[in-house]
């Protein structure tokens, strides 16, 4: 069984990060030792963000508009940690960035590329946009647990059981909940109650629209926040050679 380390660089840096005087790339490189020794890790690709998301942008101008003074001051270390990591490409090791495009974008389009019933995927970061991607014995993701006060591998039927929502369908909450961290809206709609129109919609949006009202009256504010927060990975286009590479692993 092959195992692929697919880790959110840009997470991981905001993770180490303790002012200009605190930062190590090298802390960062430790990180990602720690967790491809523990895990039996044959292939790891790290993957940054570069520039706001072109796409979502255009659907929500203020996307990502409330930036904390941490990740601007990190800004200068984000582009020594991509050139850095980058350095390493070798034949366990592969740097992943595109311009005006998200990780977590880079990260979908990996696991639909990638996934197969040979391999295993472990995404690390604690984003739970990536809940959605997480497969039954295929895709994991390692985050924290707050029982455990430590890192743990959540599969599906875990991340499933702990959220209370499908994790493939972590969207279709976001749409109603929003997503702070990122500066998407919330429509003032309880996660509560849009979590039981989901399940007595059988997760049809559409469906939650026609039916609820109180959906309906927020219907483009719905649409505009499952468009922020759906991973499809379409939005990808890598280059020839980064492709290449995905095709030897």
């Amino acid at each position: 069984m092959k195992k692929i380390l697919i880790v959110d660089g840009n997470w991981l840096c905001q993770k180490t990060y303790r002012g200009k005087s605190g930062f190590s790339i090298s802390k960062v490189k430790e990180d990602i030792d720690h967790e491809r020794e523990i895990h039996n890790i044959d292939f790891t690709i790290v993957l940054f963000d570069k520039g706001k998301s072109l796409f979502r942008t255009a659907v929500y101008p203020g996307y990502k508009g409330n930036r904390k003074k941490k990740e601007i001051e990190l800004t200068g270390e984000l582009a020594l940690s991509r050139e850095y990591f980058k350095s390493l490409d070798g034949d366990e090791f592969l740097t992943l960035w595109q311009d005006n495009t998200e990780a977590d974008d880079i990260s979908a389009y990996l696991v639909y590329k990638l996934k197969k019933d040979d391999t295993q995927i472990f995404l690390y970061s604690v984003d739970h946009d990536w809940l959605q991607l997480l497969d039954s014995n295929k895709v994991f993701q390692i985050r924290y647990a707050p029982a455990l006060h430590r890192n743990k591998v959540w599969n599906s039927q875990e991340a499933t059981e702990f959220f209370g929502i499908d994790n493939k369908k972590w969207a279709f909450l976001s749409a109603f909940t929003g997503d702070p961290s990122d500066n998407v809206p919330s429509t003032g709609i309880k996660s509560s109650t849009a979590l039981k129109w989901l399940k007595k919609y059988k997760y049809s949006l559409n469906m939650v629209l026609m039916n609820e009202p109180k959906a309906k009256a927020k219907s483009a504010d719905i649409l505009r926040n499952w468009k922020l927060t759906y991973l499809s990975g379409n939005c990808v286009k890598l280059n020839e050679s980064d492709l290449s590479r995905l095709d030897m692993i």
